[in-house]
């Protein structure tokens, strides 16, 4: 049950908030005022779609709240879908949607969630009824989808059974369809992928930084005789040397001979020693120069072939890129990706016949499952055409037919294989014919609340918002249908838009929606009605004045009000 909706910066609503009551809450007003705001904002807030053009001019963003008492149902999917924490099962759903110049954010219980979550929660919340939705109420899957909603346990569980076969059986079936091809077509493939990926595997590819290792080695070994030349130098100069003369010193005896002298000065001032520590030093670190020099002029002792070893690997690594990369990582996922399809075309054959197979056992267990199907709608839809029909006759449309007729289709689809319409005749003697394209707008105004009524019987959705299902009525229909409101708000809360007073009159919850303007802007205004009030709206709304005989008549409606309140049980 929708308990409350707080509204900020939406359309012509600045902020405002308002309760909801259990049974009828009816929203009044002029044309114009305002009215279908609120039930814009209610069907936007649970996921309809909506435009930054939804913002009051002047306002950076629209928000709406909804506050909700769960049902157990609602509870259970809220448990199922983690967001809830609590274990009270009295705990409130708070809906919320934020609309701005970019786009919309939708939360549950304050956790950010995708429309698809919303819509879910939707369907579980309320159902819609106002103008410019009456007609796709009847669209083919919508009417079955209400058909399958009411039915037992058994038949829904046999749906669900039947949408994953279909849903599998169409998997297959698209997979033999990808895998069937031409001999000769699956051959030249299957050549051409064999020679590629032969190709990359006799290129023994490893990761992208070969190509960088190579190209290094490639160019010291391309330099090597001026490495060569430096190292000699470097030795000579170094260290004692074969090729060095009587006269030449290497640097390290030089420094061993400094060293030598200094210690002995130490003996005499001790402040040599610092510099002794230093040329120490420096011999350690000149051992370890000798080694690394002497390991460098061992490597250099390469294979004279490994340059041209090099050349010939980085030739084919570049013919590599130029063909499947650009880098070599592509190529690497090309040869993968040219085994998995090697692999398919080689068992192209005996997959497509064990595709065939699964395909064909998943179709007739759509097909066994679609003949239940069909049956118990056929029933359901029988037993339902009977308590439409009741109702509209208590609707005043005693000569009225109704049949809700379960038609089956040439091909399965995700439904299974059915399609259901509504026939309807207006008067006797007149065929029946589809509702849709028969019904004038009260007729069908009294259809739909027909179905509701009946419908309420079996779902679970605690509200029913209707958009002037009044219209195009008067008289004695126009009080069959508050009747009918009455009697559906005994189960039932309702949200009715009406410019009907006798629709008003029976209202547990009375909203006047005003419209103010000035000369700069236009507000809408809510006001909850009770008592005095409440006479007054209904003598405005039946003869446009609040005189004495207005005021009686008025009188009259709310006293009428509690008697049919009374007698539906509706109190």
């Amino acid at each position: 049950m929708l308990k409350s909706i707080c509204i900020r910066d939406f359309a012509l609503i600045d902020n405002t908030s308002l309760e909801w009551h259990r049974g009828l809450n009816v929203l009044t007003g002029e044309t114009g005022a305002g009215k279908s705001i609120v039930f814009d904002a209610i069907n936007i807030v649970l996921g309809a779609k909506c435009a930054s053009s939804n913002i009051r001019h002047g306002a950076s963003k629209a928000s709406i709240e909804a506050v909700f008492e769960p049902s157990s149902v609602v509870w259970a999917w809220l448990k199922q879908n983690e967001l809830i924490d609590q274990d009270e099962s009295d705990q409130e759903i708070v809906v919320a949607r934020e609309i701005t110049q970019s786009g919309s954010r939708s939360r549950i219980n304050g956790t950010m969630v995708n429309v698809a979550t919303i819509q879910e929660l939707r369907n579980l919340l309320l159902t819609f009824h106002v103008q410019h939705e009456i007609r796709t109420l009847f669209a083919g899957n919508t009417k079955l989808s209400m058909l399958d909603a009411i039915a037992d346990k058994k038949h829904q569980q046999t749906v669900e059974r039947y949408a994953t076969a279909f849903s599998r059986y169409q998997a297959f079936k698209r997979q033999a369809q990808e895998f069937e091809m031409d001999e000769e077509e699956r051959l030249r493939r299957l050549d051409f992928s064999r020679f590629q990926l032969n190709e990359l595997i006799e290129a023994d590819l490893k990761d992208e930084s070969e190509w960088d290792e190579l190209e290094k080695e490639k160019h010291r070994l391309a330099n090597l005789a001026s490495i060569e030349r430096a190292v000699f130098t470097s030795m000579s100069l170094l260290f004692d040397s074969p090729e060095s003369s009587g006269d030449e010193k290497a640097a390290y005896d030089a420094v061993c001979e400094a060293l030598k002298e200094l210690e002995r000065a130490t003996k005499f001032d001790e402040s040599v020693e610092e510099c002794t520590q230093i040329l120490q030093t420096v011999l350690a670190q000149l051992d370890d120069a000798a080694k690394i020099l002497r390991r460098t002029r061992e490597s250099l002792d390469a294979d004279p072939e490994r340059l041209d070893q090099i050349e010939d690997r980085l030739h084919l690594l570049s013919t590599i890129k130029k063909k499947y990369g650009p880098a070599l990582s592509d190529a690497v996922q090309k040869r993968e990706s040219l085994s998995e399809e090697v692999d398919k075309l080689e068992n192209n054959l005996f997959r497509v016949e064990d595709l065939k197979k699964q395909t064909e056992e998943f179709l007739q267990e759509c097909m066994q499952l679609a003949v239940k199907i069909t049956s118990a709608r056929k029933i359901l839809a029988q037993e339902l055409s009977k308590q439409v029909g009741h109702e509209l006759k208590e609707l005043g449309m005693e000569k009225s037919q109704f049949k809700m007729e379960v038609e089956a289709l040439d091909d399965l689809n995700a439904n299974g294989n059915d399609k259901v319409e509504f026939y309807f005749s207006a008067n006797p003697g007149q065929p029946l014919q589809p509702l849709a394209k028969v019904a004038s707008g009260g007729e069908l105004s009294r259809v739909i609340l027909a179905l509701k009524v009946v419908f309420a019987r079996f779902d679970q959705v605690a509200t029913i918002v209707f958009d002037e299902i009044d219209a195009g009525t008067s008289g004695m229909v126009l009080q069959r249908i508050r009747d009918k409101l009455c009697q559906l708000a005994g189960s039932h809360q309702i949200l009715c838009i009406t410019h009907q007073p006798l629709i008003a009159s029976v209202a547990d919850n009375h909203v006047m929606v005003h419209k103010v303007q000035s000369d700069n802007s236009t507000k809408v205004n809510f006001q909850i009605l009770s008592g005095q009030e409440k006479l007054k709206a209904l003598a405005t709304m039946a003869s446009g004045s609040e005189k004495q005989s207005a005021m009686a008549f008025a009188e009259s409606l709310m006293s009428e009000a509690q008697n049919i309140k009374s007698s539906t049980g509706h109190i």
